[in-house]
């Protein structure tokens, strides 16, 4: 089966996700994998972990699943969406950012006990071949990357980069 992203701590232990739900975890560099239970067979497509006990997946129909054991067991969280997520980023235990489908930006500041649909801002600009057909609002945002908890940038469909200075409250192109 796929697998879709990996998410390293460090040189030796890190994670995989991918079709049907699979998780896996090395703790030698990739040497061997430990299948991990999700206890979902959906898929996931992008994975987040900030130190070596929390970790986020994203996926279809805006699945979000999130461990505070290392992968040992696995809680759903509720997204509020039913958008295909695409990637997830997270600066520290308590803030992410998840983007997807059709101009998904979601963000938490509690470690996904609640995510929060963020709108894209209005002067988003598309190429003018585009905009004639396609509204900035329904791009896709395939990726989010924190440097700090107040910075993130997310990119998209079209050569979309949006930045953050607030930790993704508010956004710019």
């Amino acid at each position: 089966q796929n697998l879709f992203s990996t998410c390293f701590v460090n040189d030796k232990e890190g994670w995989a996700v991918g079709d049907l739900g699979r998780v896996f975890h090395t703790t030698d560099g990739a040497k061997t994998w430990e299948r991990q239970v999700l206890g979902n067979n959906r898929s996931f497509v992008a994975l987040a972990c900030p130190d070596s006990q929390h970790l986020w997946a994203v996926g279809q129909a805006g699945d979000i699943v999130s461990s505070s054991d290392g992968g040992k067991t696995w809680q759903p969280q509720k997204s509020g969406t039913n958008r295909q997520l695409l990637d997830v980023a997270f600066a520290n235990q308590q803030r992410g950012i998840a983007t997807g489908d059709f101009g998904t930006l979601l963000r938490t500041d509690d470690g996904g006990t609640t995510w929060t649909k963020i709108a894209l801002p209005e002067d988003t600009k598309l190429p003018p071949d585009v905009a004639e057909v396609v509204a900035p609002g329904d791009i896709v945002l395939y990726s989010a990357s924190f440097v700090d908890p107040d910075h993130v940038w997310v990119v998209g469909e079209f050569g979309t980069i949006l930045v953050s200075a607030d930790g993704g409250a508010s956004w710019r192109p």
